[in-house]
């Protein structure tokens, strides 16, 4: 009687506990305001109230897989205007930065190039916005922000792809929309630093240089005429002079605010002397419809007239080429569809080439709006992104679309969705005291010589999300959650497919991993052929798929055994991660192990009482053995359900008590650290 006691106190105790814990939480939320200025291209804050209600949220870092197969990379919520790069050596590294809360530093960074994207924002004096980043070729990166004062900006430097950054440097002088460019290439001006700033309404475009890695910033000259937030700068040939060739295109208007021009202006000795005006590019209206103060709009929410530019470094066919994009309505007219235009220049920006639309879409009532624009330095390659209500125009229903040339921009790809959920656009707001509602007005896109990476502002959740999405790319799937096995001698086969690709017409890799790694013993795995035993682990035509052999030899212990399983292109990316569980020797037991629990829990099961059958819940938070045993009324152990080493997460037991007589019945979860008992009725 002593051991039933014992059972009895203990069940009589954990029962006091779980009807007397109370836990809570409590949010508190903050308030912000954007305050749209009319000539610049960002908020104004107004005092330190805001007049928007925002709660900066952790940032989750979660890949957004849909049923066909295709990731988007969730990096969290911050304030849209987002740039990114990517290291010119390591294809996996990305780094992007955004508009944070209230405009401190925002920046996420993967070395994995998918998941996580980690957090590990610069310390700057204080800081209004705009950010922009750049790789030199000796793999600094360098991220530019306005200062708090509004007068000009920062520049910080990392050697480690964002994880630790070095102090602040004052960089280029001006009052909105700075940008900033590395020279790239091995030539005469390896590794020089490019920055420029709009200083006023009509006060030109401030030109810096940094000679020694960034560690102080010059001022080379101011170019004109520019009154309009969006001056842009990039680094191409010149002849056989890589990086000898400067560019920076301002922009301006005359009598109307909806007439404007692009002027453009080259250096031919690493940004010291400069050919100012070298060629212009008039006509430039309005994207999307005339929302007031020079303003275009989508939906309300307020485009830009800028264009971004970009310059061929490779040795390929088109070498030296430069490229030229913007979002304009046909002629400029206000209320027309907003299409995606480009014109290149072949002998250093003199001339122009006519105008080509880049969406394949034109003269339909959808808008396309926000292009960015790379040229890819190892094959010259020409990428484009933009938004696009081609799902459904009648409600502003977006996505990023992404094309590519291999022509030098003559002709391109079909448009292609980045993105893999649309959402009515902006989604987010109304705006308070804006002219037009604000979500940011530029994004970007890198490449790495196999795929291209998009990094925009997407209010699928209603929120200011920051998601990132490959380009070609390739949708990746696994046939199960879980597969049961024995430890000696068995096997079992899980199908890994591509079901469906975006223009991506590389091969694909295949990879498996294993954790914990069994204690003893081993698991296995082998890719083989989809159809016969022949060992195959790549794929080169789509769709298709291949066969995943999971063997155990030697004894492996019972118990979840978590299987990672890789798909990436030949220089690792683009890259798609599929899990699934290995249950050995665990019969009836079902992992959930999508996210790791809090706290060791044993639930209530359900349903109670039951008729035979009924599913018994439970958490675990640290890996180690867990016993999960039966008890009858009289404390006698009559089953032990598991008892084998098991990973984080969330289980389930689909207890069957159909040789079980009708009765009371306890059960207990046993770990290292914790003990947890329930009852259960079973009724025939």
């Amino acid at each position: 009687m002593k051991k039933q006691y014992n059972f009895k106190r203990v069940l009589d105790k954990l029962m006091l506990f779980a009807f007397l814990g109370v836990g809570g939480l409590i949010f508190q939320a903050q308030d912000a305001s954007q305050i749209d200025d009319d000539v610049s291209d960002r908020w104004k804050i107004r005092n330190s109230a805001y007049e928007y209600s925002y709660t900066p949220l952790p940032q989750p870092m979660v890949v957004v897989t849909t049923p066909d197969g295709f990731d988007n990379f969730d990096m969290g919520i911050d304030n849209a205007e987002s740039s990114i790069a990517v290291h010119p050596v390591n294809h996996t590294w990305f780094a992007t930065g955004w508009n944070g809360v209230g405009f401190v530093p925002a920046t996420h960074h993967t070395e994995t190039g998918h998941d996580p994207w980690l957090v590990n924002n610069p310390s700057l004096p204080g800081t209004l916005g705009d950010p922009w980043m750049a790789y030199d070729s000796l793999g600094n990166l360098f991220y530019i922000n306005m200062n708090g004062s509004q007068t000009g900006t920062w520049i910080v430097k990392s050697t480690d792809n964002g994880l630790t950054w070095g102090p602040a440097v004052a960089g280029c002088h001006g009052f909105d929309r700075e940008n900033i460019a590395c020279d790239q290439t091995g030539g005469p001006y390896a590794n020089y630093v490019y920055c420029g700033e709009t200083i006023s309404a009509a006060g030109g475009a401030s030109f810096y240089r940094s000679t020694d890695n960034g560690a102080s910033f010059q001022s080379m000259t101011t170019l004109s005429p520019h009154r309009l937030p969006g001056f842009m700068i990039c680094v191409g040939p010149n002849g056989g002079t890589q990086g000898g060739a400067v560019y920076g295109v301002t922009y301006d208007y005359s009598g109307s605010i909806t007439n404007q021009t692009y002027y453009f202006h080259r250096s031919d000795d690493g940004g010291a002397t400069w050919n100012n005006n070298i060629s212009s590019i008039p006509g430039i209206g309005v994207s999307g419809i005339h929302g007031g103060s020079g303003r275009g709009s989508i939906n309300g929410a307020r485009t830009r007239a800028y264009p971004m530019i970009a310059a061929d470094n490779s040795y390929g066919p088109y070498r030296g080429r430069l490229y030229c994009v913007w979002a304009n309505n046909p002629g400029g007219v206000s209320g027309l569809n907003s299409e995606i235009y480009m014109k290149y220049s072949t002998d250093l920006g003199v001339s122009w080439s006519s105008t080509i639309t880049v969406n394949d879409n034109p003269g339909t009532t959808s808008d396309e709006w926000f292009p960015a624009v790379w040229c890819d330095k190892k094959d010259g390659k020409l990428y484009v992104k933009w938004y696009s209500t081609q799902e459904n125009p009648a409600t502003f229903q977006t996505n990023v679309y992404a094309a590519y040339s291999t022509t030098g921009g003559t002709t391109f790809t079909p448009s292609t969705k980045v993105s893999n959920q649309s959402f009515p656009y902006p989604n987010v707001g109304p705006c308070a005291g804006c002219v037009t509602n604000y979500r940011g007005d530029y994004d970007g896109i890198v490449s790495n010589g196999k795929t291209s990476m998009s990094a925009w502002f997407d209010g699928r959740n209603a929120t200011w999300g920051s998601y990132s999405g490959y380009f070609p790319d390739f949708a990746m799937k696994v046939s199960t959650d879980s597969v049961q096995m024995n430890g000696i001698n068995d096997s079992q086969f899980v199908f890994v497919s591509i079901p469906a690709v975006k223009l991506y017409t590389d091969t694909a890799l295949f990879s498996a991993t294993v954790s914990p790694v069994p204690g003893t013993g081993t698991l296995q795995f082998t890719f083989l052929n989809s159809t016969s035993s022949t060992v195959q682990n790549s794929l080169v035509t789509f769709p298709d798929s291949l066969r995943l052999r999971i063997m155990a030899t030697g004894g492996v212990p019972t118990g979840f055994y978590n299987v990672t399983v890789t798909g990436n292109g030949p220089n690792g990316t683009p890259v798609h991660v599929r899990t699934f569980t290995v249950n050995v020797g665990l019969i009836g037991l079902i992992s959930n192990n999508s996210n790791v629990p809090e706290s060791f829990r044993l639930y209530q099961n359900y349903p109670n009482p039951f008729n035979p059958m009924t599913n018994i819940n439970f958490d675990i938070i640290k890996s180690g053995n867990v016993k999960l045993t039966v008890f009858d009324i009289t404390g006698k152990e009559v089953e032990t359900l598991v008892n084998g080493n098991l990973s984080p997460g969330s289980y389930t037991y689909e207890f069957d008590a159909s040789n079980r007589a009708s009765g009371i019945y306890f059960y207990r979860l046993e770990t290292r650290e914790f003990t947890g008992i329930k009852k259960m009725v079973m009724v025939k």
